[in-house]
Formats: structure tokens, C-alpha cells, sequence
């Protein structure tokens, strides 16, 4: 019988005492295989440091909050959800007795999608937040994109894609 493996009550993850973090090379990846089915992006999770403030960031950028876990000293997992989607998507992570976040440089952004972007910055300015000038990075007839910054410095992107386009970027979007 195999022996379960302890679950970090805190990133969820499996902790495996021999586990080694490096990039595998070409044999590595032979002998471990690969996972084919079945997966998917669950949800992005994002420490904050002021969680009044990402709660009001979120919630109008349209985010709805569907639950709080408590997880110990304070801290706090956040879940949200946009109305139409059936499961979290964003999950804050609030952790008061640690120090401020600081963004560095591993994280680029997040994208949400939206269906008409000047209504979107229209509502965006009015809650107050300060999104940026409606671009056209693929030409006239590419997406719409806008950017805007959350409390601690996240970007956010905002894209409209074009009529017809599938949900996110296609194989054929990179060709």
C-alpha cells in the first residue's frame, strides 16, 4: 500500500521530503512521462498586502467574492469569481504578519476579457480606478487591450477580442 503524502495546509501542493526543484533535461522527462488529459488552469492567486483595498480593487473590475478561508495568524485566502463563471478564478492571499508584497520581477500580469472595453473603462474610471488609454497592439482589426495596476502593483490587462474570435489567444495567433 502507498503511503499518502502530506499536503502543505498552505499552497495545497504535496510535500515530498526528497523532492529536487530543477528543470529536467531530455531523459528526466522520458523517465517521468508527461500529463496529458484532463488538465487545466484552475485559478491565479495573488498576495496582497491591504485587503480592503484588493477587495474594492476587485470587486469592480467585476470579481465577486464566493467564500474566506481562515488559514491561521490572520491570514486569509480570498476566493472571487466573475458571475458567469462556475468556479474561482482569482484567489487573494492575505498574510498580515508577513512583510509588504513586492512585486519583482517573476510575475507579468493576469488578463481578464472583456465584452466591450470602452463600457469597461467607462465603469472602471467612475469606481475610481485608473485604467490606461484603449490600445490596438495587432492592428484595427486586432484585440483592444487597456492596462491598470491593483493596490500592490499587479497588472492588470483588459482585452477585447475581436467578433468571432475564440475565448484567449489561438495557436493561429502566434503563427
Amino acid at each position: 500500500m502507498a503511503m499518502a503524502m502530506p499536503i502543505d495546509p498552505v499552497t495545497y501542493m504535496t510535500v515530498r521530503p526528497s523532492q529536487t526543484h530543477r528543470c529536467a533535461d531530455s531523459e528526466d522527462v522520458a523517465d517521468i512521462g508527461t500529463v496529458r488529459e484532463n488538465v487545466k488552469t484552475l485559478h491565479t492567486a495573488l498576495r496582497v498586502t491591504n485587503l480592503p483595498a484588493s477587495l474594492g480593487f476587485y470587486t469592480a473590475l467585476g470579481y465577486t467574492e464566493i467564500g474566506r478561508i481562515e488559514i491561521g495568524d490572520g491570514a486569509t485566502l480570498t476566493l472571487h469569481k466573475f458571475p458567469e463563471e462556475e468556479v474561482a478564478t482569482l484567489e487573494l492571499v492575505h498574510r498580515p504578519a508577513e512583510d509588504p508584497v513586492e512585486i519583482g520581477t517573476g510575475f507579468s500580469h493576469l488578463v481578464v476579457q472583456v465584452d466591450d472595453l470602452r463600457a469597461t473603462l467607462q465603469a472602471l474610471s467612475r469606481a475610481g480606478l485608473e485604467p490606461g488609454p484603449a490600445e490596438h497592439p495587432g492592428g484595427p482589426d486586432g484585440p483592444q487591450t487597456s492596462w491598470l495596476t491593483d493596490p500592490d502593483g499587479y497588472r492588470i490587462e483588459l482585452v477585447r477580442w475581436p467578433p468571432g474570435h475564440p475565448d484567449g489567444i489561438t495557436a493561429a495567433d502566434v503563427r
